[in-house]
């Protein structure tokens, strides 16, 4: 089964990625004090595979104090106080000036800033050194505090046109009801995203990253769908207490499940975990989804 992959820290990494480039695109003059508040980082261009982060992309969130004039940047659910990265920032009506050092100085030009929607332009080198042109879109959240915690997920899609149209975050409608009281056999039923991979051995992670399969749990089967491979794999299951064992072929795979605060079904076998996002309760219907690379973190 392809439960070898698994989640991601990817933690202040995005940081990096966000300060070390430069945008120099024509700028779009706002209201500096607009800028104030909770934002997390919503979407971004898809790329191609070669063009991505093979770690995925967190869905990072962005504190901007305009009274401070800092910025404190971490995972959406960081909770460790004090880890967190802060800088200081310096905004005009169309640009936003971060304050690395005294010496080292990043320039950034805001595209637009309407209803809450924060739009940034952005370059990085791919794996060939190549240099790659891509938007990112972040969301104001509004009467959140900078302690708030937000479900993490990647937002790393790729160009795909396989269903006559580029898919994207937005077009997928996650099942958000709570479903915490019904009994464990009930309850694992659905149409489930892999969300992320924690503790994969470096040696098991392929080049380009692990991409989002779904799985696809009914009464009597367990299916395992590559919908960028056209690929499917099924076999029966049972469920023994909290060990849900698989049965592919000659082969049966054991699982540890459990749920995490964010309501994910989290598969954990030989030391790796892999989280799973419910996409909806209805097993009839496989919806298509934007293929992104998942979020993932290595073994220590």
């Amino acid at each position: 089964m392809i439960i070898k992959r698994k989640s991601n820290r990817l933690h202040l990494s995005i940081v990096i990625i966000l300060f070390s480039i430069n945008i120099t695109y024509s700028k779009s003059k706002i209201d500096c004090e607009d800028l104030s508040g909770v934002w997390l980082l919503i979407e971004k261009t898809p790329l191609h595979k070669m063009d991505s982060n093979p770690n995925g992309m967190i869905n990072s969130k962005f504190y901007f104090d305009s009274g401070s004039s800092r910025l404190t940047v971490s995972n959406p659910d960081f909770i460790e106080e004090g880890k967190e990265q802060t800088i200081d920032y310096e905004c005009n009506d169309s640009s936003l000036i971060f304050k690395l050092s005294e010496k080292n100085k990043i320039t950034q030009d805001i595209l637009s800033l309407n209803n809450n929607i924060l739009k940034l332009r952005f370059y990085r080198n791919n794996l060939n050194n190549v240099r790659v042109e891509y938007y990112q879109i972040y969301k104001k959240q509004v009467n959140k505090s900078p302690v708030d915690l937000f479900e993490p997920y990647s937002i790393e899609v790729l160009k795909n046109n396989k269903w006559g149209r580029q898919l994207n975050m937005s077009d997928v409608d996650y099942d958000k009801v709570d479903y915490s009281s019904q009994n464990l056999t009930d309850r694992i039923l659905g149409v489930w995203e892999v969300n992320k991979y924690e503790d994969v051995p470096r040696n098991d992670f392929p080049p380009y990253g692990f991409l989002n399969d779904i799985y696809v749990i009914s009464k009597d089967q367990f299916c395992v769908y590559s919908q960028h491979k056209d690929k499917k794999h099924c076999g029966a299951y049972s469920l023994e207490k909290t060990i849900l064992n698989i049965h592919f072929n000659s082969n049966t795979l054991s699982e540890d499940l459990s749920f995490n605060k964010w309501g994910h079904l989290v598969l954990t076998s030989m030391g790796i975990d892999v989280s799973l996002k419910l996409i909806s309760k209805n097993v009839d219907k496989i919806p298509h989804i934007p293929v992104k690379i998942v979020l993932t973190n290595f073994s220590k």
